[in-house]
């Protein structure tokens, strides 16, 4: 929960150096902060049978 609607916000910066940079975010409580992401299905390259992808080289745990 963070303040009402039109209510007035202050920053302050209480550091040494001047302040370079303010970055704020304003979102909306009533939709979602972002789209849930869509990734593309990796394409397999064909394998020869019996084999592990290339680059796996089993490792012996003793």
């Amino acid at each position: 929960m963070g303040p009402a609607a039109d209510t007035v916000l202050q920053a302050s910066s209480c550091g040494a150096a001047d302040l370079r940079a303010l970055v704020l975010s304003v979102t909306d409580a009533d939709r979602p902060f972002s789209s849930p992401a869509q990734f593309p299905q990796p394409v397999r390259a064909p394998q020869a049978p019996g084999r592990e992808s290339p680059g796996y080289e089993p490792v012996n745990p003793h």
